[in-house]
């Protein structure tokens, strides 16, 4: 019996070498992942802690440089900047308070503690299957309790490993939750003293100053109203006189198509009458050819005669020219004589008689 015994404890520590190496890797994860997270919101908290105490001695409660690791913190200060009379988002104290709850859920490290939660009995459950590759059942009549529970051991030592990481699990997320839990509050009561204090008055006034932007909306948009209604009577004034004009289009578009069927009567006189023009200017041409021959034989005649008997009267007209002159040279010669004997012949009285009467004293002379 001593000697089964033996076996059965030289066949369980290969198996309790596997269940405690996965435990304590498993648990080392856990902790490792707790220590972590616990270190984190420790910080935070701490960071928190400090901005509260400088806001209470005087300060603004704002952190001076942002080496700090805090994500929450650096939107808080983004989305409600110092130097800015409203926030540059439209958001209330629960949703930021809320945004602080989401950025802890979801953490990479906090997410897989939690899994791990889950994770340890299924692990449990994976080495009691492995267990029974090391289980041992003696076909015997005579076993002792003790040698039936050496037996099973392998398979109680996988639920068993499950459940302790489980319960190892559950404290380790209950001092993580409480860290974060304070870190909360702390959270709750630095945004509340030193961000959403201001941003409660700037809101105070954003909303005086929405209040008489919407005033002015309503204004305008009675405005608006009002010039709406004088546009719809234009509208409608404007739509009777359309009304008008197609109606007076009708008309005219009716007097178009009466003139338009007497159309065609028009065009078939108009074209029997360029077909009879075109008649007589056929025959017309022979007789404008003929009198254009006509008229260059005419031409041809009167430049003859003009050639031949032009010279002639030239020739007739300068012999006139100067038998005219010859004439008018005797006339003066015989007006000089008759003045010469005139002044010498007769006496004084007789000589002014003549004088009065030159023209009368010439023909006597002649």
């Amino acid at each position: 019996m001593f000697d089964d015994y033996l076996a059965a404890a030289a066949g369980l520590s290969r198996h309790w070498a596997l269940v405690i190496s996965v435990v304590v890797v498993f648990f080392v994860v856990q902790f490792v992942l707790s220590v972590r997270l616990y270190a984190h919101a420790r910080r935070q908290d701490r960071l928190l802690d400090r901005l509260y105490r400088e806001l209470k001695q005087g300060g603004d409660g704002r952190p001076r440089d942002l080496a700090w690791n805090f994500d929450w913190l650096r939107w808080v200060l983004d989305v409600f900047p110092a130097d800015a009379s409203a926030p540059s988002a439209n958001f209330t104290r629960d949703e930021v308070l809320h945004e602080l709850d989401s950025r802890i859920g979801s953490d990479a490290s906090y997410l897989l503690l939690q899994r791990m939660g889950i994770m340890a009995p299924l692990l449990g459950v994976v080495l009691t299957v492995v267990g029974f590759f090391w289980l041992n059942v003696e076909e015997s009549d005579a076993q002792s309790l003790q040698t039936i529970l050496v037996t099973v051991m392998p398979l109680v030592s996988g639920v068993g490993a499950g459940a302790i990481l489980a319960l190892c699990n559950q404290g380790l997320l209950q001092g993580v939750g409480g860290r974060f839990e304070r870190l909360r509050i702390s959270a709750r009561t630095w945004f509340d003293a030193a961000i959403w204090c201001h941003a409660a008055q700037n809101a105070q006034a954003a909303n005086v100053k929405a209040q008489v932007a919407i005033d002015r909306f309503v204004g305008t948009i009675a405005e608006s109203t009002a010039r709406h209604a004088e546009s719809s009577r234009r509208i409608e004034a404007s739509a009777a006189l359309l009304e008008q004009a197609a109606s007076r289009f009708a008309v005219m578009l009716r007097t178009v198509q009466g003139d338009m069927s007497q159309m065609p009567q028009s065009l078939v006189d108009l074209r029997a009458a360029i077909a009879a023009s075109a008649a007589a200017l056929e025959e017309l041409l022979p007789v404008g050819a003929r009198a254009v021959a006509n008229l260059d034989v005419s031409v041809s005649a009167f430049r003859t005669t003009i050639d031949r008997e032009f010279a002639d009267a030239a020739r007739l007209q300068q012999h006139s020219s100067r038998s005219l002159a010859e004439c008018a040279q005797q006339i003066a010669d015989s007006a000089e004589h008759l003045r010469r004997v005139i002044d010498h012949e007769l006496p004084p009285a007789q000589r002014d008689g003549v004088a009065r009467h030159p023209a009368t004293a010439s023909q006597h002379s002649h």
